[in-house]
């Protein structure tokens, strides 16, 4: 046996690690409602270091606990989970899932302005009542009236997968201020506030009208010249009047004065200052009440202002309600310091922190000797996110941090734990005992070597700890493994390399085709070469495996696609091989290979060509009348398909024999299937709810709707469950938290409409769905726009009817059907000040002057009429000017229920529900020929809704269609699908079961599943499952199973199980318990195990309630809330409420302070004292340590202030460091000289002297080129850098020199991204507004800008 020998030398792998690799991110750095550790942003896990991301979905998020995992997919509000996908919500849809047997997608109910008709949401298009079983209109809402005339279809180029969107009606609108009428002449009773005119004239279209004859307050009834009634707004401040000249009353804060010929209405302020409301008797002004901040005095009829920051007192001294912000205090108010989330005050109107929001650690600062506690932010040492001190941790001697920022590893080494910054560019997971060396890699193809994390070779899946070096089993399929020697190192070497002297050649001939082998190897110990041997096992395509050599010869075929082929003249003679196996998507045929027909995978040969077997990918096995091929599951409107077909269909479609076709038909007067009720299968989500601070909070959140299906505990949005009871989560505004403890955010989910920016649900911009952060971080934008706009410099803005815009310019290109491009519209705008100015552009698109003219070049042209209509030529006028355009000719309608038609005469297409009658037919034609016309199918049967000119084709809903007898379209019992002509019902609809032959009933109520009993006389159903909220029970005489709701049983119960369901009862037990209940186990007397409910005992403060053993359903605490202590009693204290200024207690007989908080000392008593003002820790005689901030320790052992705006210092006369938004200044003070704070301008940090040139902007502002600071919000800015300006802009802006200017400008032909930003995929140039097609959603890519965008912007600005 031949065999192939070469020696193996030694390769050199190298790899360059990308500068792409993912850092440290997504922390959750927005300010939480309570205190937490830690917290990653939706779509992002914690490493115990660090955020990294799970796996990105479209319409929801990912929880995991991998790099770019996904454990549990979470689909948005709404959204419905199909194949690990989550797929948005149709329009008017609330509640959306899938039907019991999962054959389609429906809605189990619609918004307001919505009709559900066969689990569809279908507009109502001013219609009152539509018919369940036709969908039909059968009656029109008030102001509208039911016009007979209307050809009711569907509007022509609507989208197939949207066609119930689309639906007409025949409402049409009555005359202005009519409630009820027959036709727009005429009016049955006029709306409230309206009469009835009528007419003297005697033509059609003026019987009457509805005029005004009453108008709201402040206003009132005027005639014009020309008879027009209309409200007209009394003179100002007067609430009620007839005439411009008259008032009755005043608003609200004035009184009447003057004459009844010229009435006055004069401010009670103008009489008694400060007053509100007051009232004129005998010439005389009387205040009643007085404006906020103020209150009366009687006696003098007088306003006094109430003390500082009151807003309700009783006099100067006593105040009863406080402005906001503030609280109230020995009937004065007082204002906590910042970032408080609770205070208590020590003396007079100085607050001290209890607690601090989070973000924030509690510190100790002194004023005025006394010491006091405050709140520091984390984020003040660098790489800090959230942290505690020892305010918070007595174990603690200083602050540290808990979580990090983005690009930070928290990292913990010799008991000290700090944030490390991650390398550039990071490879690492997680950081070791060395930072920043890594611990564990990102990629698992990457190995620890040394202190980074290297890319193994491409031909092995993985390494030797701690080398690039191949480990023997990771070869990849085409290599195999040699060993380290002396002199090479371990790798994997191609199958295909052979040929090598004995010398040992350092050029290794390549010989293709070989693409598995086994191997056998010897090593020379002179030379250190090692001499392989190579066996060939299987071979590449286009190759056949030589049986002599072990080797892979090429097949001589001209079959390109040939797998593996045969030798007829033997294994060694390669010259008549042919092909006997191909590549996918080809068939055999003949020692050759053809291809299958289009998207086929793999088919066989037929007389005809090839017959498809299976599909591509996207596709799916269709045979339909014969034919067999792959259709995609979007032209199909399928979600699922399987070998015969579709499995499950798309919204708005019903599975039938493998096929999606529509489930709604007005105009036949058909729908598929009745309205299916939420308790089937509904998936709808629940509304956030918001848990409340105090204790009446906790152990709510029970979710009370039915799911489906059945679950044995269920929270709402927002809370978790303790195994008890459901308990709080933290809240997130326009947002809910999941976590797994009390007052938790483990992840957020925003609401339908936000999106989580910089860990905060914010409400994205009108008209965009996708919304995300350029590359360069410079500015947000949109990848993909709702219906009704378009996608422009990754801005939507709306199409105003224009169907195309120029991607350089701005401009309006084409517009939609029913319109033409106007050149003379004004594109000048004046929105310089509108934030959202690119919602403002107006619209280059004019209405065809020609009524129902589909395509129009101009006002007065039109080359094509709507569907139903027909030019007609005027022979009136033969020279067409602008001021006869409209008598050059119109689109006409058709002949009635003509859908298409050339003239009145011509008809060639009849509406839906009618038959083409051509009378001409099979006659000689004559000069005058007969009209065709449409005929009604009802002429066949009154319930026939399709037909053709012999027979009719389809029946309306509910009745069945038979070719022969009296009736050709048969009613069928209620329930039952499919009959005979005589009334037996054969089978029944969905989720209906047959009783008899002409009966088809539905399950019992509560039963999710049933079936029809045996053994029983009288048919009756018996429940096999339940819904949820409901247990399985069974009869005592019959045996037939029914389903109990849990809450009939037990009121405190809410879902249970019973011993039908679970053999080891003897009794129902409930599973979760309704709000206000803990769901307990206890043993009773006889020592058996009972779960039961337990309300909520005395102390509402339990976490986990501890049950009796002896006693059912009584309970006391065994676990407290966070942040309290619980006494071996049923109470749970907290330290901090019961001694004020104590950080942790001892529990006895009596509760006792153990260590007290900054600022506080501990007396004989085991109770807490505050120190002096400004005094951070003191004993009982004397203060040893002062804040840091405004204070210095005296000689006399208290703290002093320090001069107004100082930081730092060492005596009251001179400052050493000055607070943020001070400056320093000398004084010289006869022969001292000191340093004094100066202020800077309003909203500087920190400014150079003398004060009026900014240096750094406080939080919100932003530094201007001229040394100013201007809001954030002014300036158009997301982020700010505290030396360049703007780092990130708003929603459609663009960065320029650190300033935020407009994006888009079609009045100046300019379009700020072209060639910087660009959709993957997508569009920024003419296209049509299909927003489908112009992105796929992608992260859009940033280019550099050119010279030409440089250029533009310059003018512009």
């Amino acid at each position: 046996m031949n065999k192939i020998i070469f020696v193996a030398l030694l390769l050199v792998v190298c790899f360059s690690q990308s500068s792409s690799t993912t850092q440290p991110g997504g922390v959750l750095a927005t300010q939480q409602s309570a205190r937490v550790g830690y917290g990653c942003m939706q779509g992002y896990y914690w490493t115990n270091q660090a955020c990294f991301p799970c796996q990105t979905v479209t319409n929801g998020y990912c929880q995991c606990n991998a790099y770019l995992g996904c454990t549990i997919l979470i689909c948005n509000p709404l959204a419905l989970s199909v194949q690990g996908q989550c797929v948005a919500p149709p329009t008017g849809c609330v509640s959306f899932g899938l039907l019991t047997n999962n054959s389609a997608a429906v809605c189990y109910s619609c918004t307001t302005g919505y009709t559900l008709l066969g689990g569809i949401c279908v507009p109502n298009n001013n219609c009152a009542n539509i018919i369940l079983w036709t969908g039909q209109c059968s009656a029109c809402l008030q102001g509208f009236y039911y016009n007979y005339d209307l050809q009711l279809q569907v509007t022509s180029g609507q989208q197939q997968s949207t066609y119930y969107l689309s639906f007409d009606t025949f409402c049409q609108p009555c005359m202005t201020g009519c409630q009820s009428c027959t036709s727009q002449q005429t009016c049955s009773q006029c709306s409230t506030g309206y009469t009835w005119a009528p007419s003297s004239a005697t033509t059609l279209t003026q019987y009457g009208s509805c005029v005004i004859s009453a108008c709201g307050t402040g206003q009132y009834v005027s005639t014009s010249s020309s008879g027009v009634t209309s409200c007209t707004t009394c003179f100002t401040n007067c609430n009620g009047c007839t005439s411009s000249s008259t008032c009755t009353s005043c608003v609200s804060g004035y009184y009447l004065t003057g004459t009844t010929t010229a009435p006055v209405c004069t401010s009670c302020s103008t009489t008694v200052a400060n007053c509100s409301t007051c009232n004129i008797a005998n010439n005389t002004t009387t205040c009643q009440t007085c404006q906020v901040g103020y209150f009366i005095n009687t006696t003098a009829n007088t306003c006094t202002q109430c003390s500082s920051n009151c807003s309700v007192c009783t006099n100067g001294n006593t105040c009863t309600t406080c402005m906001a912000n503030y609280q109230l205090n020995s009937n004065a108010c007082y204002a906590c310091p910042t970032q408080c989330t609770t205070c208590t005050f020590l003396s007079g109107s100085q607050g001290t922190c209890t607690a601090c929001n989070d973000l924030y650690y509690l510190t100790s600062s002194t004023s005025n000797g006394v010491t006091f506690q405050t709140c520091t932010i984390c984020s003040s040492t660098t790489g800090w996110l959230r942290c505690q001190g020892p305010l918070e941790n007595t174990t603690l001697t200083a602050a540290v941090p808990t979580q990090c920022a983005n690009g930070y590893f928290l990292y913990t080494s010799g008991g000290i734990t700090t944030c490390v910054a991650a390398s550039s560019p990071n490879t690492c997971l997680t950081i070791g005992s060395t930072a920043p060396a890594c611990s564990t890699c990102l990629v698992s193809t990457t190995s620890v070597v040394g202190t980074t994390c290297q890319a193994c070779p491409s031909q092995c899946s993985s390494c030797t700890s701690g080398t690039t070096t191949c480990s023997a089993s990771s070869c990849s399929t085409g290599y195999y493994f040699v060993a380290q020697t002396s002199t090479t190192s371990a790798q994997c070497v191609s199958c295909s390399f052979s040929g090598s002297n004995s010398q040992g050649s350092t050029s290794p001939t390549a010989t293709a085709g070989c693409s598995t082998c086994t191997t056998s190897s010897s090593t020379n110990t002179s030379t250190g070469f090692v001499t392989v041997t190579i066996t060939c096992t299987a071979c590449a395509a286009n190759y056949f495996l030589n049986i002599n050599s072990n080797s892979c010869t090429a097949c001589a075929t001209t079959a390109s696609a040939c797998v593996s082929c045969i030798n007829a003249s033997g294994p060694t003679t390669p010259s008549t091989m042919t092909c006997n196996s191909c590549v996918a998507g080809y068939f055999l045929q003949n020692g050759d290979c053809f291809a299958c027909q289009t998207n086929c995978a793999a088919c066989y040969s037929t007389n005809s060509g090839s017959s498809c077997t299976s599909c591509v990918t996207g596709f799916f096995l269709l045979t339909s009348g014969g034919d067999v091929g792959c259709v995609s599951y979007a032209s199909a409107n399928c979600l699922q398909a399987g070998t015969s077909g579709c499995t499950q269909c798309a919204y708005g479609f019903q599975l039938v024999n493998g096929e999606c076709i529509y489930c709604l038909s007005p105009v036949l007067g058909y729908v598929c299937r009745t309205n299916p009720t939420p308790t089937v299968t509904p998936v709808t989500p629940v509304t956030p709810v918001t848990p409340t601070p105090t204790p009446i909070g906790y152990n709510q959140g029970v979710q009370g709707a039915l799911q489906t299906p059945a679950v044995a505990y269920q929270c709402v949005y927002g809370y978790y469950w303790t195994q008890q009871s459901c308990m709080p989560c933290g809240t997130a505004s326009n947002g809910y938290c999941t976590c797994s403890a009390l007052g938790g955010c483990t992840t957020i989910v925003c609401n339908s409409g936000y999106q989580l920016i910089n860990n905060t649900c914010t409400a994205i911009p009108t008209g965009c769905s996708t919304y995300t952060l350029n590359t360069a971080s410079t500015a947000w934008i949109c990848t993909l726009c709702n219906t009704g706009y378009y996608l422009l410099a990754n801005i939507c803005v709306p199409n105003n009817n224009c169907t195309s815009y120029s991607a350089t310019t701005g401009l309006c290109t084409a517009c939609s059907s029913g319109y033409y491009l106007n050149y003379q519209v004004n594109t000048n705008l004046s929105y310089t000040t509108v934030a959202q100015y690119f919602l403002q552009i107006p619209s280059s698109c004019a209405v065809c002057g020609i009524s129902n003219c589909s395509v129009c070049p101009s006002q007065y042209t039109c080359t094509t009429c709507s569907s139903g209509y027909y030019w007609q030529q005027s022979t009136a006028v033969t020279t067409i000017s602008t001021a006869n355009s409209a008598q050059a000719g119109q689109c006409e309608l058709c002949v009635q229920n003509c859908s298409t038609c050339l003239s009145l005469t011509t008809c060639s297409a009849c509406n839906a529900g009618y038959y083409f009658v051509n009378p001409n037919a099979g006659l000689t034609v004559t000069s005058s020929p007969l009209s065709p016309y449409c005929v009604a199918c009802t002429t066949y049967d009154p319930n026939c809704t399709a037909c053709s000119a012999t027979a009719c084709s389809t029946c309306a809903s509910g009745y069945q269609l038979f070719a022969t007898g009296s009736q050709v379209c048969v009613t069928l019992p209620f329930g039952c699908s499919t009959g005979t002509q005589t009334g037996t019902c054969q089978t029944c609809m969905t989720g209906y079961y047959p009783l008899s032959t002409t009966v088809c009933s539905a399950c019992p109520n509560g039963c999710a599943t049933c079936q029809l009993a045996s053994g029983i006389t009288t048919p009756t159903l018996t429940c096999l499952t339940c819904q949820d909220q409901y247990y399985l029970t069974a009869t005592a005489t019959t045996g037939v199973n029914n389903c109990t709701q849990c809450t009939m049983t037990q009121t405190s119960w809410i879902r249970c199980i019973g011993p039908l369901q679970q053999t080891t009862l003897t009794a129902p037990q409930p599973t979760q318990c309704q709000n206000g209940y803990y769901l307990i186990t206890k043993t009773n007397a006889q020592n058996i195990s009972i779960t039961s409910c337990a309300a909520q005992p005395t102390t509402v403060t339990c976490l986990i309630v501890n049950p009796t053993q002896t006693t059912v359903n009584t309970s006391n605490c065994s676990s407290c809330i966070s942040g309290q202590v619980y006494n071996s009693g049923t109470t749970c204290y907290n330290c901090a409420v019961q001694i004020p200024g104590c950080s942790s207690c001892n529990l006895g007989t009596t509760l006792t302070c153990a260590t007290c908080s900054t600022g506080y000392f501990i007396t004989s008593t085991n109770t807490c004292t505050a120190c002096s003002t400004g005094c951070t820790a003191c004993s009982a005689t004397a203060c040893t340590t002062c804040s840091s901030v405004g204070f210095f320790l005296n000689s006399s052992n208290t703290c002093s202030t320090c001069i107004a705006g100082c930081s730092s210092c060492t005596s009251s006369t001179s400052c050493t460091t000055c607070l943020d938004g001070y400056y320093s200044s000398s004084v010289t003070t006869g022969t001292t000289a000191n340093t004094i704070c100066l202020a800077c301008q309003p909203n500087c940090a920190t400014c150079v002297s003398p004060g009026q040139t900014c240096a750094t902007c406080i939080s919100g502002f932003v530094l201007t080129s001229t040394g100013g600071c201007l809001s954030l919000a002014s300036a158009n800015c997301m982020t700010t850098s505290a030396s360049s300006g703007c780092t990130q802009c708003i929603y459609g802006y663009q960065l320029v020199g650190g300033v935020c200017t407009q994006c888009i400008s079609p009045q100046s032909n300019y379009v700020c991204r072209l060639n910087q930003v660009t959709p993957n995929n997508g569009t920024n140039g003419t296209n049509t507004t299909n927003n489908t097609n112009n992105t796929n959603g992608t992260t859009p890519t940033v280019k550099s800008a050119s010279l030409i965008g440089l250029a533009l912007i310059i003018l512009v600005i």
